[in-house]
């Protein structure tokens, strides 16, 4: 007699729920852009959707931060259910409806040698550019940190001097800050002058030298 074939048991299909992941989307970037695909924000255990009065929160943050110079980074995230076999790429990860989770702050200061490095090219009658991405607030005050421009203006009750007082010191003082500049580039490139002439001596007796040897030379060997 054959043995009697068992009859497989149909494989039961798992259940929808366990085909399905949760996942959690991450997202940092520039504070303003970070807000705009944000719906809602989390403070503390409760979610809330945004309004005017966060908004207005949010841009207060991020100006007291910007006028210290620091960077300033948004981050908000979401929670979303997808199956198990999801490839993740820009086009399945949503990057819409998120919720603001909050500020960071990164204080990036300067070399210690930029500030004497642009005050020389002041000095030197060289104006100084600076390009970034930061927030304006940020690359204001980096700019004023490192001498790019001048120190924020004094406290209102220092500046009630008459009109005519102020134009004269201004005058006063952009004469000896033109005629400081000149001086100082005229040293450079005199300076700079002086280099060129040295080395084109030495370059003159290294040649000179050169020839009265290779002279000598031939000579002997006559």
């Amino acid at each position: 007699q054959q043995p009697q074939q068992q009859q497989r048991e149909p494989q039961q299909q798992e259940p929808h729920y366990k085909q399905q992941q949760r996942y959690a989307v991450l997202m940092k970037g520039a504070p303003e852009i970070i807000l705009r695909r944000c719906t809602s924000y989390r403070i503390k255990e409760q979610i809330l959707p945004l309004d005017d009065e966060f908004r207005a929160r949010f841009e207060q943050a991020y100006e007291h931060f910007g006028k210290r110079g620091r960077r300033v980074i948004g981050c908000c995230a979401r929670t979303v259910v997808a199956p198990r076999s999801l490839e993740f790429s820009e086009d399945t990860v949503p990057s819409e409806e998120m919720t603001f989770l909050g500020l960071v702050s990164i204080a990036d200061p300067p070399r210690e040698n930029v500030k004497d490095a642009i005050a020389q090219c002041h000095d030197a009658g060289i104006k100084v550019f600076m390009v970034t991405g930061d927030h304006p607030l940020t690359a204001q005050a980096i700019a004023r940190e490192v001498g790019i421009l001048p120190p924020p203006p004094k406290e209102s009750r220092k500046r009630s001097e008459s009109r005519s007082s102020q134009s004269l010191g201004r005058r006063q003082r952009d004469s000896v800050t033109s005629s400081f500049r000149l001086s100082k580039r005229d040293q450079l490139l005199q300076q700079y002058k002086q280099e060129q002439e040295e080395q084109r001596s030495r370059a003159l007796e290294s040649q000179q030298s050169g020839s009265q040897q290779e002279s000598q030379q031939q000579q002997q060997q006559q």
